[in-house]
């Protein structure tokens, strides 16, 4: 990684100084119920087995992906994602749209771990046909450890239209809050490491800076490549 990549890292990291002036100590699992990038509550790409609550929403905007997810009885959370940043064209836009759900099985306060499991990015395409259209079956069981929380998963890629449940992809995350206000995150997604923060600058207001397949960085030969490629910026809004 050459000096000006390493430079402009280092500098997303700087509101890690200045984070415990805009918010008191965060609980964990606050962060994992905001939105992912691929939309129920969770980490980078992985989902948590953690929800809303019933009433709450949550709202998430991650490269031009933007989520709305709402909490049902404490035991269902439901959303849609839709992409905004794949072209200007309203009718293209609305092709992306996509729902997200996730149904808590098990609450550790009771039973040791937190279960849940859900659906990813189920598309709802009325335009065209969606035979065609991939999205993610997945199921994920976290444990918080006083500020640390380490979650395990599985993942199916699907299609609609063709059910096959073999070949399960693992997921893995371990987190930790840090300086009262800020979740530092590692993680697997089936075949590549990403790694992250959610930083709260209030009860209900966070930023995320994450960094996607950081195995493979070195592929990333200058920093507009970086930032397109493997770079994720969001904010996310819970109520």
């Amino acid at each position: 990684m050459n000096l000006k990549k390493t430079l402009f890292i280092l500098a997303l990291f700087i509101p890690f100084s200045f984070s415990g002036i805009f918010s008191t100590e965060v609980d964990v699992d606050h962060f994992l119920i905001a939105p992912s990038v691929n939309g129920c509550g969770g980490f980078i790409n992985n989902q948590s087995a953690y929800i809303l609550e019933g009433g709450r929403y949550s709202l998430g905007l991650h490269k031009f992906i933007a989520k709305f997810n709402y909490g049902i009885m404490d035991i269902l959370e439901a959303g849609v994602c839709i992409d905004f940043g794949i072209s200007s064209a309203f009718v293209e836009i609305m092709k992306t749209t996509a729902f997200n759900v996730k149904a808590k099985l098990l609450n550790e306060e009771q039973y040791f771990v937190s279960v849940a499991a859900g659906l990813e990015k189920f598309p709802v395409n009325i335009f065209e046909n969606v035979a065609h259209n991939d999205f993610k079956l997945y199921a994920a069981a976290s444990k918080k450890i006083g500020g640390m929380d380490i979650t395990l998963g599985v993942k199916k890629q699907l299609a609609a239209g063709r059910l096959d449940l073999s070949n399960w992809g693992f997921a893995a995350d371990i987190s930790k809050v840090v300086a009262d206000t800020v979740l530092v995150m590692l993680e697997y997604d089936e075949s590549t490491f990403n790694a992250g923060v959610k930083i709260s600058f209030n009860p209900n207001l966070s930023v995320d800076f994450s960094i996607r397949g950081i195995d493979r960085l070195s592929r990333a030969g200058d920093i507009g490549t970086f930032i397109s490629d493997y770079f994720i910026f969001g904010l996310t809004y819970l109520q």
